[in-house]
């Protein structure tokens, strides 16, 4: 009866090791999403769309034609994308443009907020007071 009980046990701690061990490993696939899209009737190539850090154009041409980008820098999420003319915002309003190649920043739509600086004697008097 204890050789059965002690089966038993071990049985169940292997199967609850072998499942606090795998079980991590277990998760769902999801393939890539859109995070971003933008669509233009007006333009040839009309069509992008950003997952991850990468922005994906096609034309309107039975989508014949698709073109993918180098990774866009930093670390902000992507907000929004002009595929035709291949600029992208961040969420930090950096705005990237692609020469084809590689991404150029060309500034920042909210930029850094100035602070006026108090000189030494002005710091000193306002805690003199």
């Amino acid at each position: 009866m204890a050789k059965r009980f002690f089966l038993v046990c071990a049985g169940i701690f292997l199967l609850a090791l072998s499942f606090h061990c795998w079980f991590s490993l277990a998760t769902a696939q999801v393939g890539s999403l859109v995070q971003v899209g933008d669509i233009e009737t007006q333009y040839a190539d009309g069509i992008a769309a950003v997952s991850g850090r990468t922005v994906y154009t096609a034309n309107w041409n039975g989508f014949r034609r698709s073109t993918v980008s180098p990774p866009v820098p930093g670390t902000a999420p992507i907000v929004a994308v002009d595929g035709a003319d291949g600029i992208v915002m961040l969420a930090n309003g950096d705005v990237y443009a692609s020469n084809g190649t590689s991404w150029l920043l060309q500034g920042s739509m909210i930029g850094p907020t100035p602070a006026a600086q108090k000189t030494w004697g002005q710091l000193k008097a306002t805690y003199r007071k």
